[in-house]
């Protein structure tokens, strides 16, 4: 899901509605030459953009200034669901999508004829209909939106958006403008694929492409989650805690918890960094809203990293088990508050990290127009690890394997604090 350039070369399936689209447009408008042949732009391995400027009507116009209105065409050659939407916008902050008007094509399940419309999308939530709107200083005229005449197209695998769009006062250089593009499924949830063209409307020619699929990242971020807080985390857990007997006895049960709160580790902070690092659409200061699911997700998961920072550092700082005094100053008679201290806050990360996993999984079905498949998994992992955990506890597990050498740490453990464990 990271930021890549797309080749400019076609797939042959999208070869024939390439030909299609430009002469489609190359037949459309006035019969005056354009200054330079209908382009088709690459934007994915199956989302294409084609560009032809429209002549002026004004008999004023210069002949040699570059046109003020462009026809645009974007197709998508490979929609999977009956419920999806195409859409193509530009806005003052280029790449970003805040402050964008945008035109849309989408198609729903009750009615799969498309259908097409504008927006202004204003912050991250949903757009209001009707609420396309041009720059405040079009003349003095009363603003209108850039994109009209719109018109959506919906055959098997394919949804296209036509409209013409007049070049807004504020670019001043029609030699590199930044269209918006983004797809997904049922209009009005988080898109699935979105990305920016720069295109130079003097030459119709793209000089950057860049997309991502914002619904792969969210998915690995969420599988890696689960799997950091329902896997590894889990089973760590259960390793130091009744499983220290048998092929775990000590110290294998130690280096087991060990790896598996690495490898936790590990998943964790990628799928923290993937977020922070991934989600540039220009929404991260207008994150969801100030309230509501998403809101208490993102507080849970700063909390959980919160304490997965005081939970390494107390691992660092940990008194020796054997009476020897660590780092110089750190005594072994406050090991017995150390794992107080240890096992509350790892309590309460394993509860912050399943709440976050399930309330995440949630949160994904409902963005994303479907796809239960985390959710799914992480209320599974949940189910499993509170049963072994339950079972665990009535079948006495924790007592086993803390008294077997006089060298066990469990068994030093117990005899410098008797409420460490329960018996």
């Amino acid at each position: 899901a990271m930021p890549m350039a797309m080749a400019a070369s076609l797939p042959p399936p999208s070869l024939l509605l390439v030909v299609l689209t430009v002469l489609t447009l190359a037949s459309s408008g006035s019969s005056s030459p354009p200054p330079y042949p209908v382009v088709v732009i690459p934007l994915s391995t199956d989302i294409f953009l084609a560009v032809k400027p429209l002549p002026s009507s004004s008999s004023s116009s210069s002949s040699s200034s570059s046109p003020s209105t462009y026809l645009l065409q974007v197709t998508h050659t490979s929609v999977s669901s009956s419920d999806s939407y195409l859409a193509i916008g530009h806005g003052p902050l280029k790449e970003l999508m805040i402050g964008a008007n945008t035109a849309v094509a989408f198609t729903t399940q009750n009615d799969n004829q498309a259908k097409a419309a504008s927006y202004f999308l204003d912050k991250r939530s949903a757009p209001q209909d009707n609420s396309c709107r041009g720059s405040d200083d079009d003349d003095g005229a009363a603003p209108i939106c850039p994109f009209q005449n719109l018109q959506a197209t919906k055959t098997k695998n394919n949804l296209t958006i036509t409209t013409t769009w007049h070049v807004p006062k504020f670019v001043t250089n029609v030699s590199d403008v930044t269209f918006i593009f983004a797809h997904g499924t049922r209009w009005k949830s988080f898109h699935d694929f979105y990305g920016h063209a720069r295109v130079n409307l003097n030459t119709g020619r793209a000089s950057t492409v860049v997309a991502q699929s914002r619904r792969d990242m969210y998915a690995l971020h969420g599988a890696l989650m689960i799997a950091a807080w329902l896997g590894a985390t889990p089973l760590a857990s259960l390793a130091a805690r009744a499983l220290r007997f048998g092929l775990l006895a000590a110290p294998r049960w130690f280096w087991l918890h060990v790896s598996l709160q690495a490898c936790s580790a590990l998943w964790f902070l990628y799928a923290v960094a993937l977020v922070l690092t991934g989600d540039d659409d220009g929404n991260d200061d207008d994150d969801d809203d100030d309230s509501g699911a998403g809101f208490a997700h993102k507080v849970i998961g700063l909390t959980v990293l919160a304490l997965w920072c005081v939970q390494v550092l107390l691992g660092v700082l940990r008194p020796d088990a054997h009476g020897k005094v660590r780092l110089g100053c750190i005594q072994p008679h406050w090991r017995p508050a150390f794992l107080m201290v240890h096992r509350i806050v790892g309590a309460a990360l394993l509860a912050g990290g399943a709440t976050n996993c399930v309330l995440g999984g949630t949160i994904f079905s409902e963005a994303f127009g479907g796809g239960t498949g985390l959710l799914v998994v992480a209320c599974v992992l949940l189910s499993i690890f509170v049963l072994a955990w339950v079972a665990a506890e009535l079948a006495g597990l924790p007592a086993r394997g803390r008294d077997a050498t006089d060298t066990d740490t469990g068994r030093i453990e117990m005899q410098m604090n008797p409420f460490a464990e329960l018996k």
